[in-house]
């Protein structure tokens, strides 16, 4: 049997990379907490933009700080979580803790407005659920989008990761 020891010598490079992605994670979140805070401005700029693509789609919507309102009642809250920063906070980590050059890296970061817009669509689509469809709001925003976002994270980093640091 193997010791505890050769186990993880011989995955000491895959250790390495997980602790460093670790890290830059608790790094990110607590720096991003420190200055962002309560996360207002976030939080406002995200509703707007939901309400201004909504109003795309012909609804009466508006931006009330980080309330979007259809028709004078609120339609969505925007909470710290629906920023998109969760997802770009473990995107950015994994960019960081993957060992390439800097260069490789700067270029993974095009992930992090592409994020953002999922993000976007995430928002306007389960508004629109909930102005159309309420019963399946609770689905959309609480299971099918997470697992998406989850889902998208990890193909974006494996394209990434294939075009850029693996291109021949």
């Amino acid at each position: 049997m193997k010791r505890i020891s050769d186990i993880l010598s011989e995955r000491k490079e895959a250790l390495k990379a997980v602790a460093v992605f670790l890290i830059f994670c608790f790094t990110l979140n607590f720096a991003y907490f420190k200055i962002a805070g309560e996360q207002i401005i976030p939080r406002e700029i995200t509703a707007s933009l939901v309400a201004l693509f909504l109003n795309l789609f012909g609804l009466n919507t508006e931006a009330v700080r980080d309330v979007v309102m259809m028709n004078g009642s609120p339609l969505i809250s925007v909470i710290g979580e629906c920023t998109g920063i969760f997802s770009i906070i473990v995107y950015c980590s994994v960019i960081f803790a993957y060992p390439t050059s800097l260069k490789k890296k700067a270029i993974g970061m095009i992930g992090i407005p592409i994020l953002y817009g999922i993000t976007l669509i995430r928002l306007v689509s389960t508004a629109l659920v909930g102005a159309f469809i309420p019963s399946l709001l609770d689905f959309f925003h609480t299971y099918l989008w997470q697992v998406f976002l989850i889902v998208f994270v990890v193909l974006l980093f494996l394209v990434w990761r294939d075009k850029v640091v693996e291109a021949k």
